[in-house]
């Protein structure tokens, strides 16, 4: 089956059965959808889906981070926001030179050293 690459129609045929999710249920939404299919089918597409999940994660990007496992959308929002953080800093601190410019070279110093400590994310370099 899986080498000739054909699927038996009675194989691929399901079953759909609506549960009511409260009694009297009189609404579409008050229902639950199953799908009844048969076993061997679901094996098959289970090692169809691990064939596939393999090459996928090879060839899409780290930086896609929906529907992959041990990835999520939590993460990346995250590394967004301490991305857009940092960047927000670093600029700041750009300002801050400017409009300290001709300063004494100790208080610069200092003003930078204030800033150094706090804007530190794990071996990042300091500014």
């Amino acid at each position: 089956m899986y080498s000739a690459a054909y699927i038996p129609e009675d194989l691929k045929t399901s079953v759909f059965i609506l549960l009511p999710k409260k009694p009297q249920a009189t609404d579409c939404s008050d229902y639950r959808t199953i799908s009844l299919m048969c076993h061997i089918f679901k094996l098959l597409l289970s090692i169809i889906m691990r064939r596939m999940s393999q090459k996928i994660e090879r060839e899409i990007s780290d930086r896609q981070t929906g529907f992959r496992k041990n990835s999520g959308t939590r993460e990346a929002i995250f590394s967004l926001k301490v991305d857009s953080w940092k960047a927000t800093l670093v600029l700041v601190l750009e300002v801050l030179r400017v409009v300290l410019a001709g300063s004494p070279t100790h208080f610069l110093n200092l003003v930078e050293s204030t800033h150094s400590s706090c804007l530190r994310l794990s071996a990042e370099r300091k500014f």
